[in-house]
């Protein structure tokens, strides 16, 4: 008797699984409640129809010149993707420029080629300047034709909001022990500033500037004005 009592153990513990398994009277679900249960939610994305399509890249005859330049007859045949959503700054909102980008292909590569909008008075030739709202930092590119290699570190700066802030900063660097130099009103980089510079000890040369008048239509070649800058590199 003694050996049989594992198994029946067993056999009610496997009824009593079973009864736990067992819906409730009255609460069976019907099948279009089953079918409800395990079907997706849909997404409220809505895609336009050109969308909703997969996108197919055309084969070039031949390829197009690489050259920055967009006005190569190949690039009439690319497929354009556009209607970008905006991250930075925002969140998947509407661009506050327009992009577009252009694709194809031939036997050996992937061409891709991007058309950045913007306000045709920001456009400079030889430069670029980039503004990012978080962290806060300006990067300015200049095209140097005459500058051998790679290229170089110009000089570095601080933005201000007003004049009395150069000023305040100004003082600071004299009361450190360095020695400062200042331009007020002066016209560099498509823009009027008030700036004071001042050399580190590993000697780069910083500005503290304020933008008083931006997006000038000219203004002379951007340079430090440092001499031992401008020795280094002939514009930043």
């Amino acid at each position: 008797m003694m050996k049989k009592m594992p198994l029946l153990l067993l056999v009610v513990a496997l009824s009593a699984i079973a009864g736990l398994a067992q819906p409730a009277p009255g609460t069976s679900a019907s099948p279009a409640e089953s079918k409800a249960a395990v079907r997706p939610a849909k997404s409220g994305i809505v895609l336009p129809p050109e969308k909703k399509q997969p996108v197919r890249l055309p084969l070039f005859a031949k390829p197009p010149v690489i050259d920055g330049k967009l006005d190569d007859e190949v690039w009439k045949q690319a497929v354009v993707l556009k209607d970008f959503y905006q991250v930075q700054p925002g969140d998947n909102i509407a661009p506050s420029k327009p992009t577009e980008v252009m694709l194809g292909y031939d036997s050996k590569f992937l061409y891709i080629a991007f058309h950045c909008y913007d306000e045709p008075s920001k456009v400079r030739a030889g430069y670029a300047k980039f503004d990012v709202q978080d962290p806060p930092l300006n990067l300015a590119l200049n095209e140097v034709p005459s500058l051998q290699g790679a290229g170089a570190l110009s000089h570095l700066g601080i933005q201000v909001a007003s004049t009395d802030d150069v000023l305040a900063k100004r003082q600071q660097w004299i009361d450190a022990g360095l020695i400062t130099r200042d331009e007020m009103q002066t016209e560099c980089c498509y823009a009027r500033q008030d700036k004071s510079w001042v050399r580190d000890p590993d000697g780069n040369g910083w500005e503290v500037f304020v933008v008083l008048v931006d997006n000038l239509r000219a203004t002379p070649p951007c340079s430090c004005t440092m001499p031992e800058c401008a020795s280094s590199a002939s514009s930043p």
